[in-house]
Parts: structure tokens; sequence; C-alpha cells
């Protein structure tokens, strides 16, 4: 019989099979009981800070997910985001583009790539009930753009609805605004 929690179990089914340590103490586990889950394989380390159920799929949005638990204050970037997003024919390196204000610690992992800039507004973060903050479909368009020739077509990805919106924002970056695809 499992000693996890049924709460855990829905918290995991909401958030791709992923749980972060923080949850699992809310939910009155202790650190002892969460060394023995470990032990026991009912929990998978995913990355410090996150597990992943046994019978899930480590996929892509299971990792963003686990980076958004774990570092409350970045948001899912670049070619990541724009999957997430919808957008077509960008290509998956299956890596995690990530971003965050200069000064906010993202996690050590290799399948992160890390972006900074100060120019990170509230309104460039949308948090979705999954766990994951991703980066507003306008700011993900820009930051996309910016990849140039490395994304095959990207340009054919964008819904032509979304591109007006975005030109406005073009100004922003000669301000310094930075996407995790750019030298930041």
């Amino acid at each position: 019989m499992s000693s996890v929690p049924s709460a855990a179990y829905e918290l995991m089914r909401r958030q791709h099979g992923v749980i972060a340590r923080a949850q699992l103490l809310e939910l009155g586990l202790s650190s002892r009981q969460l060394e023995h889950l470990a032990v026991r394989g009912e929990l998978r380390s995913l990355i410090r800070g996150a597990a992943i159920s046994p019978s899930v799929e480590v996929t892509e949005t299971a990792r963003c997910a686990a980076l958004c638990l774990v570092r409350e204050r970045i948001a899912i970037a670049g070619p990541t985001a724009g999957r997430l997003w919808g957008l077509r024919r960008l290509l998956g390196d299956m890596r995690i583009h990530s971003i965050a204000r200069r000064h906010w610690h993202i996690a050590n992992v290799p399948w992160c790539v890390p972006c900074r800039t100060e120019a990170m507004r509230d309104s460039d973060r949308v948090h979705r009930p999954d766990g994951i903050t991703v980066t507003s479909l306008a700011r993900t368009v820009l930051d996309v753009s910016r990849f140039g020739r490395r994304l095959e077509g990207s340009a054919a990805g964008i819904p032509a609805a979304v591109v007006p919106a975005v030109a406005g924002r073009s100004a922003a970056v000669g301000a310094g605004l930075s996407c995790c695809g750019a030298s930041c």
C-alpha cells in the first residue's frame, strides 16, 4: 500500500505527474517520510525539490512543471513556451528554456537553458492551472522571433492575429528586452 496521501496524487494528476517537496511537506509528510518514499520507489527525483510519480513518463511538460514548482519566479520562455502555446514548427531540442530577472536563481540542471533579464514584467507571465508559468503569448512570439534561422520556419508558426499585437513591442527589444534565444 502506498503511503503517498491521496491529496498528493490529486496534485500530481493536475501537474503532469510532478509534485514539489514543499507541497508534500504542506500535506503533512516529514523529510524522513519523503526519503522513505524515494527509497521505496514511490516517488522519483526529477530535480532538486521536485519529484515525479514512477508511473508517469518524464515529458517536456513534466519538466516544465517541476522547474516552475521549484522556482516560482521563473517562467518558461522561448521555443519551449512556443510549443506550450501551440505554435507550430518549433524544433524540440529536449531542453527547457526559462527566463527570470537577473538576481533570481534558476535551477542548475543540464536540460534547462536559463536566461536572465531586467525586462521581465508581471504581465509577461501567465500562471497555468497545471503549475507551469509561461511567458505571455505576445512575449513568447517576440522571444521566438529573435531566434531567427535557428528555428525551422518559425514565422510560419506565428498566428497572423498575434503579429499586430506584438509589433507595438518591437521598441522594447532595443530597450534591453532579452530572451533565452538571443545573447542575454
